[in-house]
């Protein structure tokens, strides 16, 4: 019985595959096509998986960090919620042009080139609007009314001129504005009467601006920024300065300024105010000769000997002395005046008589 199963057992050896050898040990080139058989099933289970998982979406976060340490883990915060339409409906869009190569441009700016005019097509909610460095000569009136939300427009280093009486009429929000660095001549009432809401205006660098109104800031009473400095002024009235209850800052250097009795008042009045005067080493007298050069405060002393009336011992015997001649002469008029009365008096009163008489005898 045990020989038949041997040979039983070779036989289904012989008929199938080759038994393996003693130790159960697989010949070498088995053990190679089965393994490569397995990475070729992984593979392709892999590739299922993966396929299935694309299919059915991102997995849960707990599938996700299955078997990752906490230090693999990345964490991200969570984006911020959107706003709700209510309050998205109540936060104004703001919308900013700028004009200047060296500067990246918002939606809706305008193209990177230095502009020769006003530009065209500007959004109706602009609230900031740069035109700085550019070359333009002109403000229409009519294309600013429409900006009515701007308050801020930084227009140096153009070559605006003396045109802007009644520019800024459609811009009453205005609160920032900046003409430095530009070719303005004048200042009168109607440059700036619209802009009720200014705090910071600089006109300064503009050396051809010669004269500035008295009344020129009558409207402007929230300024609390004015900076001419660099200008061609020589002279400013005091009240155009100092009727601005809100005034902090003044620029006043490096202008030609004639010190003069009539600028002693603005000298006086920049010596007792609080306004901050910045470089004020720098805000000295250009005329007359006698002065170039004179800081402010050594100029009020010399003004102040020159232009204010003051007497001394000569001056007083000399008012005496002509007091006393004009009252001698008084005296000595009146006296002939006197005289003459009398004289005429008497005269009269002997023609009188004669005519009685002559009367009486006829």
């Amino acid at each position: 019985g045990a020989g038949g199963r041997r040979e039983g057992g070779g036989g289904r050896g012989r008929s199938g595959a080759e038994a393996p050898p003693a130790g159960g040990q697989r010949p070498r080139e088995l053990r190679g096509g089965s393994e490569g058989a397995r990475r070729r099933r992984r593979c392709e289970e892999t590739r299922k998986v993966r396929e299935g998982r694309r299919a059915a979406g991102p997995l849960p976060l707990g599938t996700r960090l299955r078997g990752r340490s906490c230090s693999e883990v990345k964490w991200r915060p969570p984006p911020p919620p959107p706003p709700s339409p209510q309050v998205a409906a109540e936060t104004p869009q703001r919308s900013e042009v700028k004009t200047r190569r060296e500067l990246s441009f918002q939606p809706g700016a305008v193209p990177r080139s230095q502009l020769q005019e006003f530009p065209a097509a500007i959004p109706l909610d602009t609230r900031q609007l740069i035109l700085a460095a550019n070359n333009v000569s002109y403000l229409p009136a009519v294309e600013l009314s429409f900006l009515a939300d701007l308050v801020y427009l930084d227009c140096q280093k153009n070559l605006l001129g003396d045109d802007l009486d009644f520019t800024f009429i459609g811009v009453a929000k205005l609160v920032y504005l900046d003409l430095s660095f530009n070719n303005l001549t004048q200042v009168t009432f109607g440059t700036f009467s619209q802009l009720l809401s200014l705090v910071v205006l600089k006109i300064s660098d503009n050396p051809n601006l010669v004269a500035i109104e008295k009344d020129a800031f009558a409207n402007n009473t929230w300024l609390r920024h004015l900076d001419v400095s660099r200008t061609g002024l020589t002279f400013l009235d005091t009240s155009t300065v100092r009727d601005l209850p809100n005034l902090r800052f003044l620029g006043l250097s490096d202008n030609p300024w004639h010190c003069n009795c009539s600028f002693l008042d603005f000298i006086t009045w920049m010596a007792d105010s609080n306004v901050h005067f910045p470089d004020a080493d720098n805000i000295t007298c250009y005329t007359p000769k006698a002065f170039r050069a004179w800081k402010l405060p050594a100029a009020e002393v010399q003004l102040r000997s020159s232009c204010l009336t003051q007497l001394h011992k000569q001056d007083y015997i000399f008012l005496c002395f002509v007091g006393f001649c004009i009252f001698f002469a008084g005296t000595v008029v009146a006296w002939l005046a006197g005289v003459c009365a009398v004289i005429y008096q008497v005269h009269t009163s002997k023609g009188e008589e004669d005519e009685e008489e002559e009367d009486a005898v006829t």
